[in-house]
This record gives structure tokens, C-alpha cells and sequence, in this order.
């Protein structure tokens, strides 16, 4: 129950108690069958003012729940109920709550407070139907509107709905910037962006310390590529909650794309700090000291990366690209192996393939022959990758190899119009390799 809750209930808990004050004077100086005297008004109310406002709970329920049997009014017991919501004991408020609108069908705070109960008791539905039956019963009580509107929210099913209700909301008062947020909100989800982040906005002017709206707003300039306006309301963000991760990474990587190589990397290594455990954090920092040319540091980052997510294809590829940098072969064909075996096994082939093409710029005519004969092993119908694998056989040299693979290649391109050129440079080839002695 958060602080609103609370100050709600402890309201309405002290209207009661100048209900039960002016009840009691009636009955001040009467005695009970048994002897015992009625206790002084007050005393009554003073003592149960002081539990409440101590939140010793159970010693307010236990004057109140004294008085039970004989101040039975709808009011009594929907106090009752709201001491016992104080205590989370949701089943006994349930029934109080129920004693309540049984006497007082019409009171639409007794359904609003039930609903709020039922809501945190998991009962969504019949939370849903407590709120509807307070706009029947009072369209301008907004409370219960709003509450309605949160759980179509939360729920994420009927943006129309929250649409219907939060614009309802803004048109009875304009400055309720937790409506203008939520409308905007429904209408992002409706696609209608533009008319979306307008309420955005204005929730923003009425609250700039709200943080939904701060960082809807990020994301949406973020998105747009617009950095400098999202890095601006990512730091708004962040003076709200500074220890974010995510908010503190969406600095970083707005700083990085905005060339702050250096005040990123600072944004990243906080991120860090919050939650060492993301790899995505040290990607983006391997990724920073690439564009700064600083290879060692990329690939020391990249590393923690896939020690993190080894699933992840990009982190091995761009470790191949780090090592590359450092002309380093081992390193470049070890990161591409890595990759292969946790990409996707229809996708396997494209990354053998681009190690034949690294292999091969760098003359490695054994390692891109190798390459791409796992290209053909994973897909037989790379009619391209069983030329070059004939090339880089003869490359080698490999006469027998590149003999039988390039005969492949006729034999496979046989009947179809598949680079004819090609074609007939490969007959013209085999015809002077066959000519001479193995």
C-alpha cells in the first residue's frame, strides 16, 4: 500500500471518528447489563486517533470491532473493513466491505475502496466491475475512472479502452499530468505516435520531474536519432533515479553516437558497476574503443561480453573485426569458428563465408579453402563458393582438388543459365591443368 493509500485511509478513518464522538455522547453516562461502563467518548476517539496514527493497526481494530455489535451502521463496518485492509487482511476486509454495500449500495467510496481491495487481492476482474459501477453511479467521482484505466494499463489488451477513459480524464481537468502520460501512452501502442507524444509533453510541462514522461519522451527523440534532445531528457531522467542502469546506458550510448567516445565510455563503466552481469554493457564499451581505434581495449570488452551471452553471433563477429585490426590471423579465424557455432544452423554458412573471404584477402589459401568447404558442406547449392573453393585449391597448389572441385562446378551449372561467363572460364581452366603433368 503506498503513501497515497495510506493518507486516503487515515482521512476517511478520522471522519469516522468524529461519526462514532457524536454518536457516543448520546450514550455517555449509560452502563452496560454487565456493569462495565461505556468508554468516555473522548478517550475513545483520542485512543484510537493515537493506534491510527501510530500505525499500530491491530489496536485500532480492537476498539472499533468492541463497538461492533452495537454501532452497526454501513459507515461502522466500512471502517471496519478499511482497518482490517491496513492489516492486509484482505478476507475480513472483504466481508466488511461486502457488510458495507449491503447497507449502503449507493455509496460509490465503498465500492471504489472495495475495488482498490479486490485489485490488490488478484481479483482483476471483479476489481474492473467495481470501478465501472462507480461511473454509473457517479460519473464525475474520477478516482475510480483513473483506477479503471490503470488496470487496462497494466494489462496491455485495450488501448482503445485507456484511450476512451484517459481522454475522459483530461477533458474534466487539463492539468492531471498522470492522465496526459497515460494517454499518450495508449496512443503510442495505437500507432499514433504523433499524437501521442503531444500528451507526452504536456504531462511534462505540468510535472517535468515526472519520470515515465522523461523517458517516453528519451526514447521517442531516441528513436527519431534526434541524441542531443534524448540525452537532455535521459539526464532529466537520471537526476529523478540516479542509479538506473538502463537510463545510465542510454547516456552512454546517446554520448557515443554523438562522437563523446570518452564520456560514454564513463556512462558505460557506471552502468557496469550497477549490474555487471548485462552483456550488452560491455559490448557497446568494446564497440566505443573500436571507433577509437583502441583494438586491445575492444577486444578485452568484447571478451566479457561473450562470456556473458556466447550466443550472441554480433560480439564474435565484431571480435573478428577487432583482431583483424591487430593482424591477428589466430585470432580473426578462432572468432569466426566461435561465431559459427552459436549461430543459427540455417545461417552457419554466411559466417564461414566471410572467413573465406577474410582468408582469402589475406592469401591463407589452405584456411579459405577450408572455409569454404564447410560453405558447400552446409549448403551444396552455394554454386559460387564451390568455384572459389576450386580457385583456392589451385591457389595452394592443389592440382588434384581443384581439378575435381572445378569439374563439380560443370557438373552442378550443367543445363542452367548460371554465370556463363564463369562457366566456360572454368572449362578453358580444366582444359590446361588436364594438358599438363600432375
Amino acid at each position: 500500500m503506498n503513501i497515497l493509500e495510506i493518507l486516503d485511509i487515515h482521512k476517511s478513518f478520522l471522519i469516522f471518528l468524529l461519526t462514532v464522538l457524536v454518536f457516543c455522547n448520546c450514550y455517555a453516562e449509560v452502563e452496560r447489563q454487565d456493569n462495565v461502563i461505556f468508554t468516555p467518548p473522548d478517550s475513545l476517539t483520542q485512543l484510537a486517533s493515537k493506534y491510527y496514527a501510530e500505525g499500530n493497526y491491530q489496536k485500532t481494530l480492537a476498539l472499533l470491532s468492541a463497538a461492533d455489535s452495537t454501532l452497526s451502521s454501513p459507515k461502522f463496518l466500512f471502517y471496519i473493513g478499511m482497518s482490517y485492509a491496513a492489516l492486509y487482511d484482505f478476507q475480513n476486509a472483504q466481508n466488511y466491505f461486502k457488510k458495507s454495500i449491503l447497507g449502503d449500495s449507493a455509496n460509490v467510496n465503498y465500492h471504489f475502496q472495495f475495488g482498490r481491495l479486490l485489485l490488490q487481492s488478484g481479483f482483476t476482474n471483479d476489481a474492473v466491475e467495481e470501478f465501472k459501477l462507480c461511473f454509473v453511479l457517479d460519473s464525475t467521482y474520477l478516482p475510480a475512472t483513473f483506477q479503471l484505466g490503470l488496470v487496462y494499463n497494466a494489462q496491455k489488451k485495450y488501448p482503445e479502452k485507456e484511450v476512451e477513459i484517459f481522454s475522459f480524464l483530461v477533458r474534466q481537468n487539463p492539468n492531471d499530468f498522470f492522465s496526459c502520460y497515460y494517454l499518450g501512452d495508449a496512443l503510442k501502442r495505437l500507432k499514433m505516435v504523433d499524437s501521442g507524444i503531444v500528451f507526452i509533453q504536456k504531462s511534462i510541462e505540468l510535472n517535468p520531474r515526472y519520470y515515465p514522461s522523461l523517458l517516453a519522451y528519451a526514447n521517442y527523440q531516441h528513436n527519431k536519432q534526434e541524441f542531443k534532445s534524448a540525452l537532455e531528457f535521459y539526464q532529466k531522467a537520471d537526476s529523478i533515479r540516479p542509479h538506473d542502469k538502463d537510463i545510465v546506458y542510454q547516456i552512454g550510448e546517446c554520448l557515443r553516437k554523438l562522437g563523446a567516445y570518452n564520456e560514454a565510455l564513463k556512462q558505460f563503466s557506471k552502468a557496469i558497476e550497477i549490474d555487471s552481469s548485462i552483456a550488452t554493457y560491455y559490448a557497446q564499451t568494446g564497440y566505443t574503443y573500436f571507433l577509437m581505434e583502441k583494438f586491445d581495449s575492444s577486444i578485452q570488452s568484447y571478451k566479457k561480453a561473450v562470456s556473458i551471452d556466447s550466443a550472441n553471433v554480433q560480439y564474435f563477429l565484431n571480435l573478428a573485426l577487432g583482431y583483424e585490426k591487430l593482424n591477428s590471423v589466430k585470432g580473426v579465424i578462432e572468432s569466426y569458428q566461435q561465431a559459427a557455432q552459436a549461430y543459427h544452423p540455417e545461417l552457419i554458412s554466411f559466417i564461414y563465408n566471410d572467413l573465406a573471404g577474410y582468408c582469402f584477402k589475406n592469401s591463407l589459401w589452405t584456411e579459405t579453402a577450408k572455409a569454404y568447404k564447410r560453405v558447400i558442406e552446409l549448403n551444396p547449392d552455394n554454386l559460387t563458393a564451390l568455384y572459389w573453393l576450386g580457385y583456392s585449391y589451385e591457389q595452394i597448389p592443389d592440382k588434384k582438388s581443384a581439378i575435381t572441385t572445378y569439374e563439380n562446378y560443370l557438373e552442378k551449372t550443367k543445363g542452367n543459365n548460371f554465370k556463363p561467363g564463369l562457366r566456360l572460364h572454368v572449362k578453358e581452366l580444366l582444359e590446361t591443368m588436364k594438358g599438363k603433368k600432375n
